[in-house]
């Protein structure tokens, strides 16, 4: 199973600290990759043409981490024949789609809270709420292989999980 995070974006760019260290992230074949894709990024930062090229509104003009680069191979690799869990928001999903070949394994999932009836997508919680399912997951070692055996392991662990084909709507009300 892989598990793709939504990124932790800061809001202000940081004074000082680590570079990146691309030698020490997971999945060292793809150091060249990254490394590539970085310099090109740094390259087309640069430049006029950047928001355009990346696809970002004039609010999202300094988040080049919302690359519309398609990068969706590496996810065929990196999971290697078992399921992905793409807990990512919606601007970073085109960053990386699955192929026809992993899309049937690949669960998305969205956070919905239920209020007097009423259903709204999660955005102040997202993150935190996602980062709950993952380790409900790792707590409980259960180590599902299919979309199906996701649901199941989510909704034995007393979440509410609705299924649409490969679509996981988690559904809170608090209590999570």
């Amino acid at each position: 199973m892989l598990i793709l995070l939504p990124p932790s974006e800061g809001k202000t760019a940081p004074a000082d600290g680590p570079t990146l260290d691309l030698e020490a992230l997971s999945f060292p074949r793809l150091h060249r990759v990254r490394d590539q894709v970085s310099r090109a990024l740094v390259r087309l930062a640069a430049t006029r043409r950047a928001a355009e090229v990346l696809g970002l509104g004039p609010t999202q003009a300094d988040a080049s981490g919302l690359a519309g680069a398609d990068i969706g191979g590496l996810l065929d690799e990196a999971a290697d024949g078992g399921l992905l869990v793409d807990l990512r928001s919606g601007a970073y999903v085109n960053l990386g789609k699955p192929s026809a070949d992993l899309a049937p394994r690949t669960a998305t999932v969205r956070v919905l809270h239920e209020q007097d009836g009423r259903r709204t997508v999660v955005s102040h919680f997202n993150k935190a709420t996602k980062g709950r399912l993952v380790r409900a997951l790792l707590v409980e070692g259960a180590q599902p292989t299919s979309v199906d055996e996701l649901v199941v392991a989510w909704r034995d662990l007393g979440w509410t999980v609705e299924q649409d084909g490969t679509r996981l709507d988690v559904v809170t009300t608090g209590a999570h």
